[in-house]
């Protein structure tokens, strides 16, 4: 596959009651190949020097949801090690009954991404761009999940703008 930029988004929608998971294999800054897989029947993350297992607790069942994966953050966070920058994509594979609008991949890293406006007496929160032309069509009910590789293990992105709009 050999996608470089560092942000992976997968439009998808799936199915209540049954587990669903999926695993990115990558590949870092010392050429080694590495698996992040998430899954809803993971309850913590477990890392090891090659595969990193990272629960789906709070995706939405039975509707759409845009799920963005930070590559560039969570691949040092996931495997501590000195050589486990992130590097390209070499594979998706998805497993449970689920359906797929789109995959796509989004330049530029969460960095140096728009801040959103900050609530009263709260920091700005960070937020993704997510170009137009892959957004849901109007009328479509989505939410917006993601990880951020901040401190000792992925968490909830904090918002996603989508055109122009937040979504919390």
């Amino acid at each position: 596959m050999g996608a470089t930029q560092p942000i992976l988004a997968m439009q998808l929608r799936a199915s209540g009651g049954a587990n669903f998971s999926f695993e990115v294999r990558v590949r870092d800054a010392a050429d080694a190949r590495r698996r992040l897989v998430f899954s809803s029947s993971f309850s913590e993350v477990r890392p090891t020097p090659l595969h990193c297992q990272v629960p789906l607790r709070d995706l939405p069942r039975d509707e759409w949801v845009t799920l963005l994966l930070p590559l560039v953050e969570l691949v040092p966070v996931c495997f501590s090690s000195g050589s486990a920058g992130y590097r390209s994509i070499d594979a998706i594979v998805i497993r449970g009954e689920c359906s797929i609008r789109k995959i796509f991949t989004l330049r530029g890293d969460t960095q140096a991404q728009a801040w959103t406006e900050s609530r009263a007496g709260e920091t700005p929160r960070q937020a993704i761009v997510i170009p137009r032309e892959c957004d849901f069509p109007p009328g479509v009910r989505a939410a917006a999940h993601g990880f951020r590789g901040s401190d000792a293990a992925p968490r909830p992105l904090d918002a996603l703008v989508l055109n122009a709009g937040i979504i919390c």
